[in-house]
């Protein structure tokens, strides 16, 4: 409920002011402290993680998990609009082939003229019979 909320925020707020990340200013004893991260923090994902690490193991615990599934949701949000980036991934394949007709331009900004193309690989993750008695023969 609403009590186990203001509790959370209250751990949240002195754990985070105590490891150097933000400030903590009391509200009063019903009401959740009000907490601001320092500028020199801000998006500074490694730093915040590393400083969890000299809280107490439970409370470490505690913010990791609020801090995953805040994540996972903006992970969730960014896909459904289309605007989630993979980065780079490695693919491992026996082949990659580009599909006939590809990459093609998928659309054109009208202000910037910046390019968007699709790109459609045919991947074989199979292993050829030839590849399959090499390996065999070298185990």
């Amino acid at each position: 409920g609403g009590g186990d909320m203001l509790a959370f925020r209250r751990i949240a707020a002195e754990a985070l002011a105590a490891v150097g990340i933000g400030t903590c200013t009391s509200n009063g004893p019903n009401l959740a402290p009000s907490f601001s991260v320092e500028k020199k923090f801000e998006g500074k994902v490694a730093t915040f993680l590393n400083r969890l690490l000299g809280l107490p193991v439970n409370t470490q615990s505690l913010l990791f998990s609020y801090f995953h599934e805040c994540f996972e949701a903006q992970v969730a949000v960014k896909k459904s609009k289309g605007e989630f980036d993979d980065g780079v991934v490695t693919l491992s394949a026996e082949s990659v082939t580009l599909v006939p007709g590809f990459p093609r331009e998928v659309h054109r900004c009208a202000d910037s003229g910046a390019l968007t193309h699709i790109t459609k690989l045919r991947i074989d993750r199979g292993l050829s019979f030839a590849n399959a008695g090499t390996q065999l023969a070298g185990a």
